[in-house]
């Protein structure tokens, strides 16, 4: 995708139906992640003061049934100083757009590998260049 709007045809409609009506169907399958949609209306009655005129909308739909969704959550933020000079790092998991709870790691691990600037794993870090744990503290002098 090149970043413009694209009109929707027969060709790439991907399931999507009624597009040239005043209400579309735009079922789940059209939707890989996420995905925006502009409806522009223009006004064709020829006997309207405002013929000619158009109007436009942009909708977003994010697709939340992929299996699961990771991120990592800074507990004292991402920037360490001298007055702030670790962090904890802790992973949530989200399925369905719903973050699911702490019991969801029972019987899991989640293992954290340091990589130094030249993208080699630092083999002196924790055991082996990694550690193990759903929550982590990172200091200052480690990054």
């Amino acid at each position: 995708m090149d970043g413009t709007w694209k009109d929707i045809t027969n060709a790439n409609a991907k399931g999507i139906t009624n597009f040239t009506t005043n209400e579309i169907t735009i079922p789940a399958d059209a939707v890989l992640n996420f995905a925006s949609y502009k409806c522009i209306i223009t006004d064709t009655d020829n006997s309207s003061g405002t013929k000619g005129t158009s109007v436009a909308d942009i909708i977003s739909f994010a697709d939340m049934s992929d299996p699961y969704s990771v991120d990592i959550e800074a507990l004292a933020g991402t920037t360490l100083t001298s007055g702030n000079t670790s962090t904890t790092l802790k992973v949530n998991v989200w399925q369905n757009g719903t973050l699911l709870p702490d019991s969801f790691f029972t019987g899991l691990t989640c293992t954290w590998q340091k990589y130094n600037k030249g993208g080699a794993l630092d083999t002196a870090w924790g055991t082996g260049g990694s550690k193990t744990g759903r929550t982590l503290t990172v200091t200052k002098a480690e990054v």
